[in-house]
């Protein structure tokens, strides 16, 4: 999380770019799975103010760390289960 604060503040400060300006993207890419289900409701997601991002960024890392943690946990079940499984093959 302190990765993605840090790569918001860059792209909030930077500007860059000549005929093309990114300038945002960073912020909407980190943030999106928070932003897109709040512009669907109806609410925008202030990228200028620290308080909403910050609160952004930390609902994003959890939601991440959920969805690691529930991979984590299904193939930690299939491969005991796997493991523990009753073989189909007889040896005579």
């Amino acid at each position: 999380m302190i990765f993605a604060a840090c790569l918001v503040q860059t792209d909030r400060t930077t500007s860059a770019g000549g005929w093309i300006s990114l300038q945002g993207m960073v912020s909407a890419l980190i943030t999106a799975p928070v932003s897109f289900p709040l512009e669907f409701c109806g609410q925008k997601l202030d990228y200028k103010s620290n308080v909403q991002m910050g609160a952004a960024i930390l609902v994003c890392g959890v939601i991440v760390f959920a969805v690691a943690m529930g991979a984590f946990s299904l193939v930690q079940y299939l491969w005991i289960s796997l493991r523990s499984a009753p073989s189909t093959t007889s040896n005579p």
